[in-house]
């Protein structure tokens, strides 16, 4: 299942065994050199500091919350001695710039993630002023990302795959209708 790296943000996190929520989601801890989301950044409750849950400690994503086996699974970041340089990278990638070739098409406004794998499948984009004119949204998949940098994304060639998701014009629309009128007036 795909979720949508915005819905993420304030879902609760839930306890197996205690049943009840142990604290909110914050943000993702993104590994740039996989595109996979590492842990998650998460505020827990009666803690006052922010703290990481490994995705290999997540038991299920619902669209309810995180499930997690109990509170002891949000650990501090300086606990986690492998995810320490993703740490301090502090890699963002909502609002990089994407590129194709050195022609800039769009900015990372969200991203799906795979909540079995926590690896990011597809980038959705704004595009930029130019692509705009052919779309108002970009959807690049996994497949198209070529590099991952502190300040781009760079993707194959976007004519070839990017899909849009424009919305149909009103011209097609009446070319449609026009063609109806005439089919039944031939009648």
């Amino acid at each position: 299942m795909l979720l949508l790296g915005s819905s993420f943000e304030d879902m609760s996190i839930l306890s197996l065994r205690t049943g009840t929520t142990v604290g909110k989601v914050i943000g993702h801890l993104i590994n740039p050199h996989s595109l996979t989301v590492d842990a998650l950044w998460c505020k827990m409750s009666g803690e006052r500091s922010i703290q990481l849950i490994v995705s290999q400690d997540i038991r299920e994503v619902t669209i309810k919350g995180v499930i997690v086996n109990d509170y002891e699974a949000a650990v501090d970041p300086s606990e986690v001695i492998r995810l320490k340089p993703i740490v301090d990278l502090a890699f963002e990638l909502l609002g990089k710039k994407i590129l194709s070739g050195h022609l800039s098409i769009g900015k990372v406004c969200d991203y799906a993630i795979d909540v079995r794998t926590f690896s990011i499948q597809k980038l959705y984009a704004t595009p930029s002023v130019i692509a705009k004119l052919k779309a108002n949204r970009l959807t690049i998949d996994r497949s198209q990302i070529i590099e991952v940098s502190h300040k781009y994304v760079k993707v194959s060639d976007p004519r070839t795959k990017v899909q849009s998701m424009r919305k149909p014009t009103l011209r097609a629309q009446s070319s449609l209708s026009s063609a109806a009128s005439a089919s039944t007036t031939s009648e």
